[in-house]
């Protein structure tokens, strides 16, 4: 699908009046095969477990499965009824950030190098849906990113406190 997707955006890189739409295509089958995925990863059943065991109970002071996971981050995946939801949930912000991010700074030209990177360097794609703790503090620097980037001092406050959440999680 990487390969695929890199071909289509490479044979697409001149065409800068179709961007939008170009970025759109892109992501889709993206957003759809990682929301759907299932037991992918080795920490997929790991994580299933510590939701199985979290439900309905109070995390502080929590020594069930994965007893070393942060107590925000608990609180967080029991507010999911079914695991499938976490899936979904995570998957939609995972892409929706990367799509912000690079419908931002991106150029087309470059897009299919961006998408190679995207599936090909495991610290993207392939670690944010084996970690799901690593997901969710990946969309949370990316938003980090948008406010430190503003160069003032309220993205800056917002920034670090991004940035201390995206701690208590992970």
């Amino acid at each position: 699908l990487g390969l695929l997707l890199a071909l289509f955006c490479f044979a697409l890189r001149n065409n800068v009046r179709n961007r939008r739409m170009i970025f759109i295509l892109l992501f889709l089958p993206i957003l759809v095969f990682s929301a759907i995925r299932f037991g992918f990863g080795p920490d997929y059943f790991s994580y299933w477990d510590i939701w199985q065991s979290v439900r309905g109970t109070d995390v502080e002071g929590y020594t069930g499965v994965g007893s070393s996971v942060e107590p925000l981050f608990l609180k967080f995946l029991q507010l999911f009824p079914k695991y499938t939801w976490f899936i979904v949930f995570g998957s939609v912000f995972l892409i929706l950030s990367y799509y912000t991010l690079f419908e931002k700074y991106v150029p087309i030209e470059y897009l299919w190098l961006a998408v190679l990177f995207l599936f090909f360097n495991c610290n993207c794609l392939l670690g944010n849906y084996v970690a799901m703790r690593t997901m969710l503090c990946s969309i949370l620097f990316v938003a980090a990113f948008f406010f430190l980037n503003k160069n003032n001092l309220k993205g800056r406050i917002i920034y670090i406190l991004i940035i201390l959440l995206a701690g208590q999680i992970h």
